[in-house]
């Protein structure tokens, strides 16, 4: 292990001329396992590395610096030791469709785990998390049209924990999950990513992602602007519904409203400064 020191003094200046330490590193139970000397550089800072034997304790380190015949540490940092031990399971995920539609809809997914070596991860632990996020919607053949939420305000949804189980003798399961969220919150396309995980029987935890993209509403509705409208000048305002697999809708009744949104600023002081704000 590599560590690096920087020292400083009262007025947050490097020491001035050589400056000799003391280094030690502790293991899990505070015995010493490894000190020697540094020498600090003209920027106040040095460097020091000892070898971790590979029969050590696993478990948390601690590096330290002092001065030489001072059992006062300058300062210390603390770092793990691990064993690496490659994962066990292989796990697969699948729903049983990649596309969904309408309100909170029951989503299916099958799950297989098994072990590297062939056998079933019989009675294993499972859990499924689901984060629920915005994603756009660019169908095939409707250039230039904007099929975005006019409300927006959705923000990412994270659902840890959404269901969790024990898998059969074969290693499998089979997840109901519901995204159980209001329609009306949602935009008009979203995309939930699941992480299926299985615990091995040592304790560690294996994940495996899986996405599907989900449309809580048949229709969607986009608009296609002018780049430039001119002030007094009559301009086309494009307007499609369209399926959530880009084909247009069987001729739907429209409500179309049209906003005019003004802007306008102005100065205010406030805390001995000018500020220029915005209004609509």
């Amino acid at each position: 292990v590599r560590v690096k020191a920087l020292v400083r003094d009262k007025d947050i200046l490097p020491p001035e001329g050589s400056f000799p330490l003391t280094w030690r590193i502790n293991d899990p139970d505070g015995k010493v396992i490894s000190q020697g000397r540094a020498t600090l550089n003209n920027q106040g800072g040095a460097d020091f590395s000892a070898e971790i034997p590979f029969f050590a304790r696993t478990g948390s380190y601690t590096a330290s610096i002092s001065l030489p015949g001072s059992s006062q540490s300058l300062g210390q940092v603390k770092f793990v030791v691990e064993d690496f031990v490659p994962p066990r399971l292989a796990l697969e995920i699948t729903p049983d469709q990649k596309m969904y539609e309408g309100h909170n809809p029951d989503i299916k997914l099958t799950a297989d785990v098994k072990y590297l070596f062939g056998a079933p991860g019989a009675n294993l632990n499972w859990e499924l998390d689901a984060v629920i996020f915005p994603s756009g919607f660019s169908p095939e053949g409707w250039s230039g049209f904007d099929f975005s939420s006019s409300e927006g305000g959705f923000e990412t949804t994270r659902q840890p924990g959404a269901a969790k189980g024990r898998l059969d003798e074969t290693g499998q399961t089979v997840i109901d999950y519901s995204p159980g969220l209001e329609t009306d919150r949602l935009p008009n396309k979203t995309s939930i990513e699941f992480v299926f995980s299985a615990q091995e029987d040592g304790g560690r935890w294996n994940a495996k992602k899986t996405r599907i993209d989900y449309f809580p509403r048949p229709m969607i509705m986009g608009a296609k602007l002018p780049e430039s409208p001119l002030v007094n000048e009559p301009f086309k305002i494009e307007v499609a519904a369209v399926s959530p697999t880009g084909q247009a809708a069987d001729k739907p009744e429209l409500n179309v409203r049209i906003f005019r949104v003004a802007t306008r600023y102005y100065n205010s002081y406030r805390y001995g400064r000018h500020y220029r704000q915005a209004v609509e």
